[in-house]
């Protein structure tokens, strides 16, 4: 099995703990992200996974054999890097060829492979072209080819997408999923963009300094952030994080103050749990409010502080007192600086985080 297992993966750099206690398993056929900020870790454990990085404690496991002490290329791993790294003097061919060679193939083996690779991923008409005479979609497509051609135990990127553009993003990102959906190889992607992990991924491991927050899929790690980090890492525009009062709980209610306000507004039963005055974080996405024409119970009412268009939809900065929040709303709704609205959440969209900054969820 192309498995990847990691356990208790510790790497320290003097008295520096860089990533601490990782546990993962990315199946055969499964594509995690490894996901956050700059310096939280993923590239280390990334490395150490491929054997570029010496572990400082725990175990990597590849294919079910234990792989501490084992070289990259006894790990049989294919690794595609945030630099290209390709052969400035071999053509778009060679490079892709160069493992299959390096492996002893035969030339018939490797040029039907190269061809087959190099249709899947729209090469076919630079296959003679050198590396400086490509664009940068292009050479991003020859070093995943260069991996993909290969029968490696699993699939490692490191940042594949950060040196290309808006538009070549979007469409790599749909080929190298297209490309890994194929394979039925572990694949370990590691990225800082929030969107590449939402679309990409099977699954989302987050980290924060060293150690992993919540792994989950896509869905889950949007709808049901284990706690406030995840939830103010993920998603854009950011989850409104409302510090609040709960005052009581019933008919799956609860009874919030917010700052100026007070709120009756539909959460998970396991809130019922919470003493009565204490202090929690109201979380909610800014498309999950709906305006309404009147203040109710179950509203927030907020003024209009700064407008940005977004194309199709509009976010407003709106302000209550001191809190700031976010709200998207359709385009074609007219609003104006200044403008007070009223805001209702909509259905089971209202999170609750307890004073520990843990999502409270049944």
């Amino acid at each position: 099995m192309s498995n990847i297992r990691v356990q208790n993966l510790t790497k320290r750099f003097g008295d520096l703990t860089a990533v601490s206690g990782v546990d993962l398993e990315i199946k055969a056929g499964e594509v995690l992200c490894l996901l956050g900020p700059s310096g939280c870790g993923k590239t280390t454990t990334l490395r150490m996974i491929a054997g570029l990085e010496q572990v400082s404690d725990g175990d990597v496991y590849i294919a079910d054999e234990k792989m501490n002490g084992k070289t990259p290329s006894q790990r049989d791993v294919a690794m595609v890097f945030q630099f290209y790294a390709l052969y400035p003097t071999l053509t778009v061919a060679e490079n892709m060829a160069f493992p299959l060679r390096a492996e002893k193939k035969s030339e018939a083996e490797i040029n039907s492979r190269v061809q087959e690779v190099a249709r899947a991923l729209a090469l076919t008409e630079v296959m003679e072209r050198l590396p400086d005479q490509l664009g940068e979609g292009e050479k991003q497509r020859v070093a995943v080819a260069r991996a993909v051609v290969r029968d490696p135990n699993c699939f490692l990127f490191d940042e594949p997408l950060s040196r290309l553009d808006v538009t070549l993003r979007q469409t790599m990102r749909g080929e190298i999923k297209e490309i890994l959906n194929g394979l039925s190889k572990a694949t370990v992607i590691v990225t800082h963009d929030q969107l590449e992990a939402l679309t990409m991924a099977d699954r989302i491991a987050v980290m924060r300094d060293g150690y992993i927050e919540q792994v989950a899929t896509p869905h889950d790690i949007f709808t049901r952030p284990a706690n406030l980090f995840v939830a103010g890492f993920i998603g854009t525009p950011s989850m409104n994080l409302l510090e609040a009062t709960l005052t009581k709980f019933q008919d799956g209610k609860a009874s919030i103050d917010l700052d100026s306000q007070k709120i009756l507004i539909d959460v998970d039963k396991a809130v019922e749990g919470i003493d009565a005055g204490s202090q929690v974080t109201l979380g909610i996405r800014p498309r999950a409010f709906q305006v309404v024409d009147a203040a109710g119970e179950d509203t927030i009412s907020a003024t209009v502080d700064l407008i940005e268009p977004m194309g199709a939809e509009t976010l407003l900065h709106m302000m209550d007192g001191e809190t700031e929040m976010r709200v998207v709303v359709g385009r074609e709704m007219k609003v104006h600086t200044g403008e007070t609205l009223h805001l209702q959440c909509k259905p089971s969209q209202a999170l609750i985080f307890d004073g520990n900054g843990q999502l409270v969820l049944t």
